[in-house]
């Protein structure tokens, strides 16, 4: 229709009449459109409330679902590891290897870091079949003489009774046969010597280290070759007095021989070589000083 409706004419015939009638019967009131928004944004937000409350459950539920799966994962119950065998990783020390040098010989021989190691008669050297920690340690008791591989990362530290020497490559000769006195000498390099007192040096070439009864006993300058010719089988002497000889010789040979009390002090100068039997050095002694071996009381003396 052009027209509204509600402006249309109506005639008085039967037709107009059921048309008038049905208009004004259906015609809308006035709408308040303000009160239908309210109600409508009220609805839009009750149900987005009701659809995040769904959602945060359903998170929640999730959340919940992986920590039980996590748990699941790291805690086992015992009945299911009953049947498991558990293998456990052992640490494999290295073996040690302890060389005895026989009485009387001396023996030459390399260390698995390819050190150079000449030991005296009747010494002991203790060290892995292989250097597999940040260092090198071996354990000496005796006479030796060691020329050190040099190593930076993994010094090489010798141990023995009343002190321990670190090496920062180099040679040396270490004596220590009885653990109440002994000394070391410097050939080459350097070395660090530790005590159990604590007392600590670091020695020079040529320097001789006295160490008695775990403590420093002196430092001094010395020609280095008088105290390694034991290793071509001799003993230098430049004014040692006899009974420092005598204790060499205990030494190398295992003996207790004593010395007569005057006659303890007197010097001997020469070369003596070291023989297969003790007796034979004696006799050069003997020959050299005017002494004679005598046996007080079981034990064998060299008096005059």
């Amino acid at each position: 229709m052009e027209k509204d409706i509600f402006e249309y004419k109506y005639g008085e015939n039967e037709i107009d009449e059921k048309l008038k009638s049905f208009v004004v019967d259906t015609k809308p009131v006035d709408i308040d459109m303000s009160n239908i928004k309210k109600k409508t944004y009220a609805k839009i937000r009750r149900d987005n409330e009701r659809r995040m409350a769904r959602r945060k459950f359903f998170i929640g539920v999730a959340f919940a679902a992986c920590i039980t799966l996590l748990i699941g994962v790291f805690v086992v119950p015992r009945s299911i590891l009953s049947g498991v065998t558990e293998h456990k990783v052992a640490i494999v020390k290295p073996k040690m290897i302890t060389t005895t040098v026989p009485v009387g010989e001396i023996m030459t021989f390399r260390l698995p870091d390819g050190t150079k190691i000449v030991a005296n008669s009747r010494s002991i050297v203790k060290y892995p079949e292989k250097f597999t920690n940040d260092t090198r340690d071996i354990y000496t008791k005796g006479e030796v003489y060691l020329e050190v591989a040099h190593d930076k990362e993994h010094p090489f530290i010798v141990h023995s009774d009343g002190f321990d020497l670190k090496v920062l490559g180099t040679k040396f000769n270490i004596v220590n046969y009885n653990g109440h006195y002994s000394n070391v000498v410097l050939v080459e390099g350097a070395v660090e010597v530790t005590t159990k007192s604590r007392d600590k040096v670091t020695m020079r070439p040529n320097q001789l280290l006295n160490v008695s009864g775990g403590k420093l006993d002196g430092l001094k300058n010395v020609d280095t070759s008088q105290y390694t010719s034991w290793m071509n089988g001799i003993m230098n002497l430049h004014g040692d007095n006899i009974h420092q000889v005598v204790s060499r010789i205990n030494d190398y040979y295992g003996t207790e021989i004593g010395v007569q009390e005057n006659i303890s002090g007197t010097p001997l100068y020469g070369k003596m070589v070291y023989q297969k039997d003790v007796d034979e050095v004696l006799k050069a002694i003997n020959a050299i000083v005017g002494t004679k071996v005598s046996v007080v009381n079981g034990k064998v003396y060299l008096t005059k």
